[in-house]
């Protein structure tokens, strides 16, 4: 994938997740980014029929360390309202 496509994906998944209309939680918005994010890197990680595997690794452990990262903020956000 090459450079202008990986951050056509970028932007156009931060700027659907910017809105906050969306009613998603940050945790699932980081799940949803983080796999995005992992997906194109490793992508570009990837060579051959490696490139399909490196995707799938990098969508899944982004979307997981998104998930944790969107869990913290919920968390610190409900316990400053609180």
């Amino acid at each position: 994938m090459d450079i202008l496509k990986s951050l056509v994906i970028i932007v156009f998944s931060l700027s659907i997740l910017g809105c906050d209309a969306t009613g998603m939680s940050n945790e699932d918005q980081g799940t949803i980014l983080g796999g995005v994010l992992g997906g194109v890197i490793g992508s570009n990680i990837g060579d051959g029929s490696g490139k399909t595997a490196a995707t799938i690794t990098g969508t899944v452990i982004g979307s997981q360390v998104g998930k944790k990262v969107g869990k913290s903020v919920d968390d610190t956000s409900n316990n400053q309202s609180n």
